[in-house]
């Protein structure tokens, strides 16, 4: 089940570089926006409100940019077939198993 376990670590590595360009492009965002970070907003409800509202517009934007940029939906589809290629294996490898204690 080397084959299996080899396209899995792949599917991690895709999946892994495409979160790093998400993660990046949220702080990023984030600088931009220069929001106050929750600690520092003052306690009353609806300022605490506004906080997480903008937290979470700068999240979603992050994420809007991050589909339409060209390399992080490369890095997806790649993500995508390292799955396909990963499930793959795995039926192969199981089909593999079976056959042998079939036998």
């Amino acid at each position: 089940m080397t084959d299996s376990k080899d396209a899995w670590a792949e599917v991690d590595r895709r999946f892994s570089e495409f979160g790093r360009i998400v993660a990046e492009r949220h702080r990023k965002a984030g600088e931009e926006q220069s929001a106050p970070p929750p600690a520092q907003a003052k306690k009353s409800l609806e300022e605490a409100f506004s906080v997480v509202t903008r937290q979470l517009d700068v999240a979603f934007s992050a994420a809007g940019d991050t589909i339409r940029d060209p390399e992080a939906k490369e890095t997806l589809k790649q993500a995508g077939k390292a799955v396909m290629n990963a499930l793959g294996s795995t039926v192969s490898d199981v089909g593999n198993e079976i056959r042998k204690h079939r036998g």
